[in-house]
């Protein structure tokens, strides 16, 4: 039976599945295509804020879509509105970033750097290690008080920088015990200037005890004594007792040094204030005092003094190439004549120190003494120095003269076959053997300041003697330990 004339022309114009799926990938695609061809849209939607809540619900394309009897213009109609509504979807949907985001580099700040100073080091060095160019070093050092700080760099300081972008902003360097030189740059001229900075130094009394195991070394390190105290003591002690030889095992010595502290931590070992040391059923013992004028000696407790008046040699010399004697064979003038001193051989350069504190009496060239020095130390004292290579320059005739102080150095000057320096030591005019006379003691105490002088060393040495008996007991309850 034939269908019905108005279901043939529906079948007619019904569009296949084909162009329904066509317009829906029709639909889909379109956004990429126009983000694609129009970058403004898509920067747009670069900053569109998106969250999942925005999204608007599509609605799904079901089979009662395709089946609905809808001719061909309506079903292109649809699918247009369809991609309006997706397009709009897009436009709300921020794509995926897939730049790299640019990571934030931080300025870099000023940071401290502090640099050990080695041995030989200049001022140059520690900027080089540092990174610091010569030219902050040239700025630097116009300044008259940093030129001068910087000639004498002592291995173990250090020296602080402040350093930004390689240039240097502050430093700060330790002048001395309780001074530290600082040095900033200027925001305005970048110049350099420097100022001197105080830090407060506490000083403490410190004792000590040892007992003698072997050499004065080896004591040292068992009991953990500053070699600085050690070599302090010998000297102290040098004109009475020999410690090359004199000394042996089961000798004890106590002494109270000073210390100083910066910020509650050890810089400094300072000097010997009182010491005693036991030798072979001997006592003996040294007070530090200082005078009016600063001057620094050890007496007994009674005030003597424990130095000599003179030092023995006036040079650091190799051998003694000419002994004392009233008739040597003249290695020049080949013929016997009195030698009134002694020859001490040297290096050609070699400073020359006066033995003891005087007047200078003559400076100047004088037959075979060629270059010469002669000091009047009092009216039973004179020495004098010759063969010189020249004088230290400030020195005249009348000139006053501290023991230690260089007078000149030494060379070959005169009748000499070599470089030395002849060394005469006079009483009343007479000339004595200058290795082996009797050197006089050094002025002792007196008065007013000898009573000061007393007062103070007996609570130092009552202080010493608490201390040597205490390390005494433990020495006792260590052996009686050992022994049970």
């Amino acid at each position: 039976m034939d269908k019905p004339h108005h279901q043939l022309t529906n079948a007619a114009y019904r569009p296949p599945k084909i162009l329904a799926l066509l317009a829906l990938f029709i639909a889909i695609i379109l956004p990429f295509l126009l983000i694609k061809f129009f970058p403004e849209q898509r920067k747009a939607t670069l900053h569109t804020k998106f969250t999942l809540s925005s999204i608007p619900s599509i609605p799904k394309l079901t089979e009662t879509h395709l089946s609905t009897k809808t001719s061909l213009a309506s079903t292109m109609t649809s699918s247009s509105s369809y991609t309006h509504h997706a397009s709009s979807i897009f436009n709300q949907i921020s794509p995926i970033n897939i730049y790299k985001k640019t990571p934030i580099t931080k300025k870099p700040s000023p940071s401290w750097q502090t640099i050990p100073v080695r041995n030989q080091d200049s001022l140059a060095n520690i900027f080089t290690r540092a990174g610091i160019s010569a030219k902050i070093l040239h700025t630097v050092m116009k300044d008259t008080q940093c030129a001068k700080a910087f000639q004498h760099l002592r291995p173990g300081q250090t020296v602080k920088l402040l350093i930004y972008q390689q240039s240097l902003e502050e430093m700060i360097f330790p002048y001395s015990l309780n001074q530290d030189l600082v040095i900033t740059r200027g925001k305005q001229d970048g110049h350099y200037q420097s100022h001197f900075r105080t830090r407060e130094v506490q000083s403490y009394h410190h004792f000590l005890s040892a007992t003698v195991t072997g050499s004065l070394y080896t004591t040292a390190k068992k009991y953990r004594i500053p070699a600085k105290l050690i070599h302090q003591m010998t000297k102290i002690f040098t004109w009475n007792i020999n410690f090359a030889k004199d000394i042996k095992k089961g000798d004890t010595l106590s002494l109270v040094y000073t210390a100083n502290y910066l910020n509650n931590k050890l810089v400094q070992i300072g000097d010997i204030v009182a010491v005693t040391y036991h030798t072979k059923g001997k006592s003996w013992q040294a007070i530090r005092h200082i005078n009016k004028n600063g001057q620094t000696n050890y007496y007994t407790p009674d005030g003597h003094s424990l130095e000599k008046a003179f030092n023995r040699y006036p040079i650091h010399f190799s051998h003694v190439s000419s002994t004392f004697s009233l008739s040597r064979y003249h290695p020049v003038l080949h013929y016997r004549r009195p030698h009134k001193g002694i020859d001490l051989a040297a290096q050609m350069g070699t400073p020359i120190y006066a033995t003891g504190d005087g007047k200078i009496a003559f400076i100047g060239r004088q037959n075979g003494y060629g270059n010469v020095v002669k000091i009047t130390h009092n009216k039973l004292y004179s020495t004098l120095y010759g063969h010189m290579l020249k004088f230290q320059p400030g020195l005249n005739r009348g000139s006053w003269i501290k023991r230690g102080q260089i007078i000149g150095y030494v060379g070959q000057s005169g009748l000499a076959s070599g470089p030395h320096c002849h060394y005469e030591f006079h009483i009343n005019e007479h000339p004595k053997n200058p290795a082996t006379v009797k050197l006089p003691q050094a002025t002792s105490l007196k008065g007013t300041e000898l009573a000061h002088f007393k007062e103070s060393s007996m609570t130092l040495l009552t202080q010493l003697k608490v201390f040597e008996s205490a390390h005494l007991a433990s020495l006792k309850i260590a052996k009686l330990s050992s022994s049970a």
